[in-house]
């Protein structure tokens, strides 16, 4: 077994988290001790140096939850509150409760601030660190009792015929609920009580309805599956409230043709990162692909002679074929010969530092998008998505704004069924311009 050499700091950060868990244990009742603030922030970093987060992250968090600590003794208080933490966070770094009413684009370091006070919220609250589903995702321990019910449950999704990306996003709310359980010391099927189950789902109060619906869901699965292959006596599924929205529900997001010219016009496109950008984002614009067709898009994927581009979609698995519209295929031409960095990789949308290589997830490109809005000028009213998926609403709405049969729109949108593209029918609004995607004509157009 080879051992990492640590730091004095790394030291340091791992023996206050094993304190923490040695003086902070919880009962079988799962009584939660209340913690100070500098208790929170201990066993944060020492969450933070098990799970191999890089010794200058952790030395960052470190220097930022410090100056909390201080600014809290300065107010005569030492345990946590949402009201100290906004008050710090406006008094320290400018952020106020108003820009997160407004939802604007924020540069990068405040958006560490708002994730670490967000971190060290969650912690006073129910002494869980959440963990994002990334290389600092622990492996799940060789515990006797969740171990072989976690490898059971992924052997069977990988049976089925579903995408990659179903089954990660399954397994990444399945790993989230058993690291939720692990941190209660949950060891057995009869520690899970109704209470368990409450103080996990009261974790993802801050998801949006259809997300929350989602998780939900794939918890419940997870479950299921125990229970039917009688690897559980007991229906715990039954424990976990049923979330659920129609299909119907939400209207889906789009802009005003203006505003998605605006955020074109923004990015830089004399710069090779500009030129990625661009091309990446045309992309949802003109043809409506998903954000995880994008970022996976491929050289091989580009057929300059038939002017296409023919992909199996991520999410679906159905092939797709689009046209290599005119300014998509001078966007991409200008991206590949002056912008794209020198690498053995096979995507065409490269990250500009090394490695040099292809972006891991789609939400990558959803910071490049909204740094474009930032870029144009755009605010975000309260509410309004805001991610690349909106351009994809958006061009469906066009085509079915211009009397596009939704038949040709699924086509297009790549749609399994008809029901998907229904959707946009419950966007009533006042025709814009002209289609910019004329499904009869567009075989016709000159790359």
């Amino acid at each position: 077994m080879t051992i990492q050499k640590l730091t004095i700091e790394g030291c340091v950060d791992a023996i206050l988290g094993e304190m923490f868990k040695l003086c902070h244990k919880e009962d079988n009742s799962m009584t939660i001790q209340k913690l100070t603030i500098e208790g929170c922030v201990d066993a944060i970093l020492g969450e933070m140096f098990k799970l191999g987060h890089q010794p200058s992250t952790i030395s960052q968090y470190r220097s930022r939850f410090n100056r909390f600590v201080k600014y809290s003794k300065e107010q005569g208080e030492i345990y946590f509150t949402e009201r100290l933490a906004l008050e710090h966070l406006d008094k320290a770094y400018g952020i106020k409760l108003t820009d997160f009413a407004d939802e604007q684009v924020f540069h990068r370091n405040k958006t560490v601030y708002l994730r670490m006070m967000k971190l060290l919220g969650q912690y006073n609250r129910d002494q869980t660190f959440p963990v994002r589903f990334s290389r600092y995702y622990k492996p799940i321990e060789q515990h006797s009792f969740w171990l072989p019910l976690y490898e059971a449950f992924m052997n069977e999704l990988k049976g089925r015929d579903i995408t990659q990306s179903t089954i990660r996003r399954k397994e990444f709310d399945v790993r989230n609920a058993i690291e939720y359980f692990l941190q209660k010391g949950i060891q057995s099927e009869r520690q899970i009580s109704k209470h368990v189950i409450d103080g996990l789902v009261s974790t993802l109060i801050a998801k949006t309805p259809k997300s929350l619906s989602h998780v939900i869901g794939n918890i419940k699965e997870f479950f299921g599956f125990l229970y039917h292959e009688k690897l559980l006596s007991s229906k715990i599924e039954d424990l976990i409230p049923d979330v659920k929205q129609p299909h119907y529900a939400a209207i889906p997001a789009s802009w005003e043709v203006e505003d998605t010219q605006k955020i074109l016009n923004a990015i830089d496109r004399e710069s090779p990162v500009g030129k990625r950008d661009y091309a990446m984002i045309l992309l949802a614009c003109r043809l409506g692909l998903r954000a995880s067709d994008i970022v996976n898009l491929s050289l091989d994927h580009l057929n300059w002679e038939t002017k296409e581009i023919r992909l199996y979609q991520r999410k679906t698995g159905n092939f797709l074929i689009l046209p290599l519209l005119k300014d998509v295929g001078w966007a991409l031409i200008n991206y590949l010969k002056n912008g794209r960095p020198t690498t053995e990789s096979n995507e065409v949308f490269i990250r500009h530092h090394p490695p040099f290589t292809g972006f891991m997830t789609s939400a990558n490109l959803n910071r490049i998008f909204k740094k474009a809005i930032h870029f144009a000028g755009l605010s975000i009213p309260k509410g309004k998505p805001c991610g690349i998926h909106s351009l994809r609403h958006t061009l469906g709405r066009i085509l079915l704004e211009n009397e596009v049969s939704l038949s040709v729109i699924a086509g297009v949108m790549g749609h399994q069924t008809i029901k998907s593209t229904e959707t946009y029918l419950k966007i009533n609004i006042e025709k814009l311009f002209q289609c910019p995607l004329n499904p009869e004509d567009v075989f016709n157009e000159e790359l």
